[in-house]
């Protein structure tokens, strides 16, 4: 194995629980009222780094996270209308990548 497939092995197993989604200030009161409400998605599979950006643009809030952390992982498909928290889930689903919400802030990691 080449040293960046270990790299991205260590990556995926060690930081990506690790994995931040950090939002600005809306969007904590949008992380808490998010489970309320439901939003129209539409996002293609691909990329995280790229499908992740456009679920911020679609549910209307900043997203950001480490780009070499999400680095050759592909997400799923969705189209609906959904919460931005399952949103968020049926996109990683199976990705090896977890969303974990912090109760307090409600920011989404």
């Amino acid at each position: 194995m080449s040293p960046n497939g270990i790299i991205r092995r260590l990556l995926r197993r060690v930081l990506l629980p690790a994995f931040c989604v950090i939002m600005s200030w809306q969007s904590l009161a949008f992380a808490r009222t998010s489970d309320v409400g439901r939003l129209p998605f539409d996002l293609a599979a691909g990329e995280a780094a790229v499908t992740l950006k456009r679920f911020g643009a679609q549910a209307a809030r900043e997203i950001m996270f480490p780009a070499e952390a999400v680095a050759g992982v592909k997400t799923n498909a969705i189209k609906g209308d959904f919460t931005a928290r399952d949103a968020l889930d049926r996109i990683v689903a199976g990705t090896g990548l977890t969303i974990v919400e912090d109760e307090p802030s409600g920011a989404l990691m």
